[in-house]
C-alpha cells in the first residue's frame, strides 16, 4: 500500500454521516470490489432503519445492527439525492466528505457540491425500515415524508455506496439508523393538595406524557397508588393538549379500572377505533391524565406513574396528625370528657373561625384525623367534670416525617373549688350554743311563774273554805 493510499485510508476511517446521523466510512484500499476497480460493483442497496428516539451517541458503521427499547416507525419516506460532484471512482472525491454540510431544508442541499435527482426510499415498512438500489456515489439522505403526528424530522445525513467493511473489503448493503429527534416519551407528574385539610379530603394527581409523535399500537398509564390512597371512582379525565395551546377532551378513547388487590389504577387506549382517534391527533399533541384520590392515613404519601412504558418523576403529599393526653394537674390521673376544637392556621382565631375537628379524650387520650402538613391551632372548649373551666390554646405545627408524623401534646386540668365544711369552736356554733342557753334560760323563767301562780291560787282557795 503506497503512502497516498495510508493517508487516504486514515481519512475515510472517519467519515461520518452530519451531525445526529450515522457514519459512513470508506478507503480507498486496493480490495477485491472497491470502486474504481475492474472487477467493482457499480451498485449497491441502500436500507434506511426508522425508529422513534435512537439514542444520540449511536453511530452506525453500515453494518446491520439490533436495536432494543426502540419503538419502529413506519409509514417514513426519505429520498436519497446523489452528490454528482464526487466521483467515488476517483480517489480525490473521496477527500473531505467528513467536513461536507448537509442541509435538507428549505432545499436540499451540500454546500460547494451539486445534487442530482433524488431517489425515494419508502414508506418504511411495520419493522420501520425501508430500502432502494443506488449506484455507487455518495448520497445526501432527507427525511421527506412522515405521518401525521410525527413533529421533527431525522437529521439529514451523508452516507457512501459502498462504505469501508475493513478486512472484507467493501459493503455494497449499507445500513443507516439516523437518529430521531423528538423528545419521546417524556413525562411529568404534578400534585395537588392545595383544598386538601383533614382525612378524606381529595388529592389530584396529574399525569403526562408529552409529545406523543409516533403513530401508537398502544397506550397505558398506570398508576399503583399507595395503600393510604383511596381512588375517587369516576374521577379520571384525559386531555390532548395541541402545539397551538388548544385542547381536546379524550377521556372516552380509555378504559379505566381499579385492582383493589393491588390499589392499581389503569387507563388504557387499546382498541382500534381510539387507537386511530389517538393517532389522529396534530404532530405534537401532549396527553394529561388528572384524577383524584381521598387520604386515609398519615405520612409521607409518594407516587409516580408509569405512561407509555415510562416512568414519571416521584411527587408526594404530606399528611400527620394530633394526640392530647390529658390529665389531673394534682395526681397526674388521666381525665376523660375533655373536649377540643382544631382550626386551621395559627392561633390566635377569630371569632367566626370554622372549626374543622372537634376531638374527646376518652381514658385520657384524643387524637385527630389525619391533617395535611401545616399550622392548626389547638383550643380546649369543655373541661372534664369537676375541672376548671378550659383556657387552653396551642398552635400545632404539623410535619409528617418518615418515622412519625405525630404531634404529641399534654395538657393539665386542676379541680375547682368546693364549699368548706363548718368546724367545731367557730363563731357559727357559739351563736348557737348562747341562743340555745338562752332558751332554757327563758323556758324556767316561764315555768317558775307558771308554779307560783298555781301556788297563790290554791292559797286564795283554802282560805275562801
Amino acid at each position: 500500500m503506497n503512502i497516498r493510499s495510508r493517508i487516504a485510508s486514515r481519512l475515510l476511517a472517519g467519515l461520518a454521516i452530519a451531525t445526529l446521523g450515522v457514519v459512513g466510512v470508506a478507503s480507498a484500499a486496493n480490495a477485491a470490489g472497491a470502486p474504481g476497480q475492474p472487477d467493482g460493483q457499480t451498485t449497491g442497496t441502500l436500507t434506511v432503519h426508522k425508529y422513534v428516539g435512537v439514542d444520540g451517541a449511536f453511530t452506525g458503521d453500515g453494518s446491520p445492527v439490533t436495536i432494543s427499547g426502540k419503538s419502529p416507525l413506519a409509514g417514513v419516506v426519505f429520498t436519497a439525492y446523489p452528490i454528482t460532484s464526487r466521483d467515488l471512482t476517483t480517489q480525490a472525491a473521496w477527500n473531505g466528505l467528513t467536513s461536507l454540510v448537509p442541509v435538507c431544508t428549505p432545499t436540499p442541499g451540500v454546500a460547494g457540491e451539486t445534487l442530482g435527482a433524488g431517489t425515494e426510499i419508502g414508506p418504511t415498512n411495520a419493522s420501520g425500515s425501508a430500502s432502494a438500489t443506488l449506484s455507487v456515489g455518495a448520497y445526501l439522505v432527507c427525511e421527506t415524508s412522515t405521518p401525521a403526528n410525527v413533529t421533527q424530522r431525522s437529521a439529514p445525513f451523508i452516507v457512501t455506496v459502498p462504505m469501508n467493511n475493513g478486512e472484507t473489503g467493501w459493503r455494497y448493503d449499507v445500513h443507516a439508523y439516523p437518529k430521531n429527534l423528538l423528545e419521546e416519551g417524556e413525562t411529568e407528574k404534578t400534585v395537588d393538595d392545595s383544598t386538601a385539610v383533614i382525612e378524606g379530603d381529595e388529592v389530584a394527581w396529574s399525569v403526562s406524557s408529552k409529545f406523543q409523535n409516533a403513530p401508537v399500537t398502544s397506550f397505558v398509564m398506570t398508576d399503583v397508588l399507595d395503600s393510604r390512597l383511596e381512588y375517587v371512582t369516576g374521577s379520571i379525565a384525559v386531555t390532548a393538549t395541541m402545539p397551538d395551546g388548544s385542547t381536546q377532551d379524550v377521556t372516552g378513547l380509555f378504559t379505566t379500572t381499579l385492582d383493589p388487590g393491588t390499589n392499581t389504577l389503569t387507563a388504557s387506549a387499546n382498541d382500534p377505533a381510539g387507537l386511530a382517534a389517538l393517532n389522529g391527533l396534530p404532530a405534537g399533541y401532549m396527553l394529561t391524565f388528572v384524577f383524584d384520590t381521598k387520604v386515609l392515613a398519615t405520612g409521607i404519601i409518594e407516587n409516580l406513574a408509569t405512561v407509555g412504558g415510562v416512568d414519571t418523576n416521584t411527587v408526594d403529599t404530606r399528611w400527620g396528625d394530633i394526640e392530647v393526653t390529658k390529665k389531673d394537674a394534682d395526681t397526674g390521673a388521666l381525665l376523660g370528657g375533655a373536649e377540643f376544637a382544631v382550626y386551621a392556621g395559627a392561633c390566635p382565631v377569630a371569632d367566626d373561625a370554622t372549626v374543622i375537628e372537634t376531638i374527646t379524650t376518652e381514658n385520657g387520650i384524643a387524637t385527630s384525623s389525619a391533617l395535611k402538613e401545616g399550622v392548626y391551632c389547638l383550643v380546649e372548649t369543655k373541661a372534664p367534670a369537676g375541672y376548671v373551666d378550659p383556657t387552653y390554646t396551642q398552635t400545632v405545627n404539623i410535619v409528617a416525617g418518615e418515622e412519625g408524623s405525630r404531634f404529641e401534646i399534654e395538657v393539665e386540668n386542676a379541680k375547682q373549688e368546693v364549699p368548706g365544711l363548718p368546724i367545731t369552736g367557730s363563731t357559727g356554733m357559739t351563736a348557737m350554743m348562747l341562743g340555745g342557753g338562752a332558751l332554757v334560760v327563758l323556758g324556767g323563767v316561764i315555768a317558775g311563774a307558771a308554779a307560783r301562780k298555781r301556788r297563790a291560787s290554791h292559797e286564795a282557795q283554802s282560805v275562801n273554805s
